[in-house]
């Protein structure tokens, strides 16, 4: 845990010292050799976090340590798809199971990566925000999954999806499109993120935020998890066939109580605030704003589990939300001066990521080699 939490406080510290303009880089070339430095040691040292930890950080690495010994005719049979069938090969080639890590990460991390410079986030915001909205602690339980959601991401920040001003033209489509099929080789749910394609016609409001998140909380106290997804997974018959091998309650379980909403209701009144009170940030990041409305909305379907593994391929945008809005210049925030409501969602983030490692989310606790 001590890993962790110093992992916290640089991050939350570098949040806090940057909202408050405390640190300045040179402009000259021994500042952006300085810059280089940082980005380089700062990337190896995620990198090597992630490479080095144990068979057994993470609720799903054991299994995936496993599958270094098995046959990859039998990885086949088990539903691996075609993407982890080559990591596993070039892995089982070189006789070091340490390549399947370092390849997840390397797909995951840049695509994330690629995006946050398309939106002009600086590195070290992008991994503070990794960090605190848990992202990087979970991506230890969901290798694959990870893996196809940093493709798309990439996929997103290619095809420009992203940008509202541009016409999405059919080219630009079929570019995204190309990045779920290959995303799908790394995990079959990736096909979900075609819907991806709908957050640019979402015209959101602080108004219709509020309505939505009201939604949301009825939808999640009345148990609609559980009641609605076994119904639509059926329209994914492989993913029920995979998983009726593995888990009879995947799609029927799953809940979260009161405790579990009030972080949820915080982000909710957070991203209120902020749309509604800066409008520059809004109508500059609305594409992110709409993603991150979705995966609150999410919250609808409770904790049941087929659910979450959807609405996973929205996660990212929790980090990209408050990243970019850290960044923005806006003096206020319905009357609350900015550099305050700013350390306030900093100080939320950290205190939450440590709720979660204290209920050891994604079984990440302990830390080992």
């Amino acid at each position: 845990m001590s890993l962790y939490f110093l992992m916290i406080m640089c991050s939350a510290g570098w949040l806090l010292l940057t909202t408050q303009k405390a640190i300045r880089i040179p402009g000259n070339s021994n500042g952006k050799i300085l810059l280089v430095a940082f980005e380089i040691i700062s990337i190896a040292i995620l990198m090597i976090i992630y490479v080095l930890r144990g068979p057994a950080v993470g609720t799903d690495y054991p299994m995936y340590h496993s599958f270094f010994y098995f046959p990859l005719d039998r990885l086949r049979g088990f539903g691996i798809e075609n993407g982890y069938l080559i990591i596993y090969g070039v892995a089982k080639s070189l006789d070091k199971f340490w390549i399947v890590s370092l390849i997840s990460f390397v797909i995951y991390f840049f695509g994330f990566l690629a995006f946050s410079r398309k939106i002009q986030m600086s590195l070290a915001t992008f991994e503070s925000m990794l960090i605190l909205s848990y992202l990087y602690f979970t991506s230890f339980n969901m290798v694959r999954q990870m893996s196809a959601i940093g493709i798309i991401f990439l996929g997103i920040a290619v095809s420009r999806l992203f940008d509202l001003e541009q016409p999405f033209v059919l080219k630009r489509k079929i570019v995204f499109i190309l990045f779920v099929l290959i995303a799908a080789q790394f995990h079959s749910s990736a096909y979900v993120a075609v819907i991806f394609l709908f957050c640019r016609n979402i015209h959101l409001t602080p108004r219709a935020a509020i309505s939505g998140f009201g939604m949301m909380s009825i939808g999640y106290f009345m148990n609609l998890g559980n009641s609605i997804v076994p119904r639509l997974m059926y329209l994914f018959p492989h993913y029920v066939q995979k998983y009726s091998l593995i888990d009879n309650d995947f799609f029927t379980t799953g809940s979260k109580g009161l405790i579990e909403y009030l972080p949820i209701l915080i982000q909710c009144v957070f991203m209120i605030m902020i749309i509604s009170g800066d409008q520059v940030f809004f109508e500059k990041q609305k594409f992110i704003c709409n993603m991150y409305f979705l995966y609150l909305m999410f919250f609808a379907f409770g904790g049941n589990q087929a659910a979450i593994r959807i609405q996973d391929y929205w996660s990212p945008a929790m980090m990209f939300f408050y990243g970019a809005y850290f960044e923005s210049r806006k003096d206020s925030i319905c009357h609350i001066s900015s550099k305050m409501y700013k350390t306030v969602v900093v100080v939320f983030l950290a205190l939450y990521i440590i709720l979660r490692l204290l209920r050891n989310v994604s079984n990440v606790v302990p830390y080992y080699i």
